[in-house]
């Protein structure tokens, strides 16, 4: 489950085990389905370092998670490398497949409504 350490009534700053800080908008992010809300935030950087939130879509086995499948293989290597993951930003703004999300301020630790646009 996500660290919400700050809840200022209409954002949460959400901390990451990499010291990394992603905002969310409160509403937003109580409408996200269970698995997105209680699995595990990371970060998961593209060829060029970008970083993009993803949420570890796999089960827990004694209350331990599996590692993402997306943190630990490229994409080019092997197409299905996304299965066990979610883009986080892609559940806020309810983006169709193939459709890119777009940063308006170009964070991308900041899933703010107001920040995300489908392209």
């Amino acid at each position: 489950m996500p660290n919400i350490i700050n809840d200022d009534g209409g954002a949460f700053t959400i901390a990451l085990s990499t010291g990394e800080e992603v905002l969310v908008d409160r509403a937003d992010f109580l409408k996200l389905p269970e698995f997105i809300k209680r699995g595990r935030w990371f970060i998961n950087r593209d060829h060029a370092g970008r970083p993009y939130v993803y949420c570890n879509r796999g089960q827990q086995r004694e209350g331990i998670q599996s590692r993402p499948a997306c943190q630990s293989a490229s994409r080019r290597k092997n197409p299905n490398t996304h299965a066990q993951c979610a883009p986080v930003a892609r559940f806020i703004v309810g983006a169709a497949p193939r459709t890119q999300v777009r940063y308006r301020n170009g964070n991308r630790l900041d899933l703010r409504r107001a920040n995300l646009h489908q392209a």
